[in-house]
């Protein structure tokens, strides 16, 4: 979470722990983060947050498999170009 805010560990433990006073500004990029309202925050509901976190996990898995598969693809037409140059080369 201290990456996605880009802040520091320790600053955002402090946020954790209730040490330090909490932006509104801050809370938004938490409530977009977490994909909760501020009002899922404020009043915490720890099973809503999960459930939000699987959903957004299975959103990304989408989004990232094509490009599993594609990059895959990419790999194996660039190592039968370079098995062409290695014939290629070995004739020559």
């Amino acid at each position: 979470m201290s990456l996605e805010l880009e802040i520091s560990v320790s600053a955002y433990s402090k946020i954790e722990r209730d040490e330090t006073e909490i932006s509104l500004k801050r809370l938004e990029q938490i409530s977009e983060i977490l994909n909760v309202s501020i009002n899922g925050i404020i009043q915490f509901d720890e099973q809503l947050i999960i459930e939000n976190t699987k959903t957004t996990n299975l959103q990304i898995d989408k989004k990232i498999d094509p490009l599993i598969e594609q990059m895959r693809s990419e790999i194996i037409f660039l190592r039968s170009v370079i098995e062409k140059i290695k014939v290629t080369t070995n004739e020559n």
